[in-house]
């Protein structure tokens, strides 16, 4: 019995694009005016009056930087 070579090649290439995709698409942190949101919530902690708004603007997308940055 000669096996399917060309599912074999199917699977792997539809893993390595799988791989490549899920690489490629990372969560990063929220930004901005260039600095990223830590650096906006060192400045909030240093009592800098710009923080709050900028956090403010970062808005929902803060949401999971927050949390990771919490536990």
């Amino acid at each position: 019995m000669k096996p399917h070579r060309p599912n074999i090649k199917i699977c792997f290439q539809i893993i390595f694009l799988s791989l490549l995709t899920l690489s490629s698409v990372q969560a990063s942190e929220p930004v901005y005016n260039g600095k990223p949101l830590s650096e906006w919530l060192l400045l909030n902690a240093a009592r800098d009056d710009s923080a709050p708004e900028a956090i403010r603007q970062i808005g929902t997308n803060a949401i999971p930087t927050l949390i990771d940055i919490l536990l």
